[in-house]
């Protein structure tokens, strides 16, 4: 699999941080965008992209939704799948390993703001998204002014 330099750069701290930690830390942020998530009727197959270790997966699959992830982390797939759920390695800047229209609905909470090629990244999502699926996308506002402090002093909005 060919991974784009920035996909290496975020894969060496992705696998930095799963290696270190049982499980995800928890954000508001990402719980708001779970919640907004409708309970699965007719639509039921839900990818989510940068899964991670399956955080939200696990509350999404309460939705009633089957779930598949990705992540550019072996770390963060091998504990994913070990999980249950179907996940697999990619880079989300290029071309995702999915049928034509296989989603129902997209996850992508919080991947959006490491993607240097926005326009390909989301053409790929409507790509592999059905007609009239959904995607339910959130980034974080890296103008708040606390980000804002903590970045003069070296913290990011990484884990």
């Amino acid at each position: 699999m060919y991974f784009s330099d920035k996909a290496k750069e975020e894969k060496i701290i992705s696998d930095k941080i799963y290696s270190n930690l049982n499980s995800e830390v928890e954000r508001t942020s990402k719980r708001f965008t779970r919640d907004i998530v409708d309970i699965a009727k007719d639509k039921k197959i839900l990818l989510d992209i940068g899964c991670g270790t399956g955080l939200n997966a696990n509350f999404l699959k309460e939705k009633g939704y089957e779930i598949y992830g990705i992540d550019v982390s072996k770390i963060a797939i091998d504990k994913f799948n070990k999980k249950g759920f179907k996940g697999k390695i990619m880079d989300i800047s290029q071309e995702l390993e999915f049928e034509e229209n296989f989603f129902d609905v997209i996850f992508a909470s919080e991947v959006i703001e490491h993607v240097s090629y926005t326009e390909g990244f989301l053409k790929e999502i409507k790509r592999v998204l059905k007609p009239g699926g959904i995607l339910y996308l959130s980034t974080p506002n890296s103008s708040f002014w606390p980000y804002r402090i903590l970045s003069l002093i070296g913290f990011t909005l990484s884990q």
